[in-house]
């Protein structure tokens, strides 16, 4: 008897089919002419498929596929043809290779290896789930987890609380990469290494939205040179800078910069460590990224004074500044500490003394 000799005459029982070789094909459960209940069948890579269907020909309640070898693949459970609750799928050895919990078709958490059996990927929802999603997301205490490729290379050390990255380690070639690390309120401390030395190139802080993103500078940043020496530190608020300060590599300072509101103050230094200039402008913000990080650097808009030294700190040369930014007055000092002025005009070009007697 057929499918369609079934369902015409309204009849109730097992139907079994097999191909043309004789091999078991399909097998279906019909209650007067219509398939309801346990099904079977083979898909198109040889995989065993059971499951039930509702009288709306929907999945309901647990599927199970098995490997071509008899082994089982993947079990999952179904509410009106919807995913719903837990989904496990395995690998060879009977190993499992993911676990996922859904919710009316949605999926909600999921943890997956690779085939040696270690943690390669984890998102944990927003509760806990099914046991092992607990304890690996930190639903039952703080929990660290280190999670590999599919070739067994260490990816990352992560640290869950309730779900939440609290603290994290990026790992390359199983050698530390970058960090974070959760402080509350949206803040997190990022430690970054370099590629080369694997020594800390830069700590900082970011501060994210409501909605855990975009993440700008704020409070203290400090980067360092491949040798471990200090390069800057600076402090920011809300993504702009508010100081700066910058060394060079044999450890004396490079430059200075305070910034209160659009004012900058500023301080530029020779390698020796003695002062060559000292200025005083208003500044202009570009924006930029500071490894990820949203940063708004500050840009000379138009100078206010600007002070020059010479190499054994003396004053040589001090300018002035009109509320355009106009170069107005300007004394070059000379050896003996004695100053000669220069006025100038608004087009740049210099106040030159009256010739003459008046006319």
């Amino acid at each position: 008897m057929s499918a369609s000799d079934v369902e015409e005459k309204k009849a109730s029982g097992v139907l079994s089919c097999r191909d043309e070789k004789g091999d078991f094909a399909a097998e279906s459960t019909y209650v007067k002419g219509q398939r309801i209940g346990r099904q079977v069948s083979i898909d198109y890579q040889g995989r065993r498929v059971e499951k039930t269907i509702n009288a709306q020909d929907q999945k309901e309640g647990v599927e199970r596929i098995f490997a071509p070898d008899g082994k089982l693949y993947e079990i999952g459970h179904y509410k009106q043809g919807q995913a719903e609750g837990l989904q496990v799928r395995y690998q060879a050895g009977a190993k499992v290779s993911s676990m996922a919990w859904f919710v009316g078709g949605y999926e909600q958490a999921r943890l997956t290896w690779n085939e040696r059996g270690q943690l390669n990927h984890v998102n944990c929802g927003d509760k806990a789930f099914f046991p092992e999603q607990a304890q690996i997301c930190g639903f039952r205490g703080e929990n660290e987890v280190r999670l590999f490729d599919g070739r067994g290379k260490a990816l990352a050390t992560e640290t869950y609380r309730n779900g939440k990255v609290v603290a994290s380690q990026e790992l390359s070639g199983g050698r530390f990469l970058r960090s974070e690390k959760d402080l509350g309120q949206r803040l997190k401390e990022i430690e970054i290494a370099s590629s080369k030395s694997r020594k800390v190139v830069a700590r900082f802080r970011v501060q994210l939205d409501a909605n855990g993103l975009n993440p700008v500078l704020d409070g203290e940043s400090r980067t360092y040179f491949e040798d471990g020496k200090p390069r800057s530190l600076s402090t920011w608020k809300a993504g702009d800078v508010v100081t700066e300060t910058v060394y060079f590599q044999n450890g004396n300072l490079d430059t200075e910069t305070k910034a209160t509101g659009k004012t900058v103050h500023e301080k530029i230094y020779r390698d020796d460590g003695s002062l060559w200039t000292e200025n005083v402008f208003e500044a202009g913000r570009y924006e930029g990224l500071h490894y990820g990080a949203r940063a708004s650097r500050i840009y000379e808009e138009k100078s206010l004074r600007a002070k020059q030294y010479d190499v054994t700190g003396k004053l040589s040369l001090d300018q002035e500044f009109d509320a355009q930014g106009r170069l107005v007055r300007q004394t070059e000092y000379g050896k003996d500490g004695k100053g000669i002025s220069t006025e100038f005009h608004p087009d740049g070009s210099r106040k030159l003394p009256k010739k003459g007697g008046a006319r």
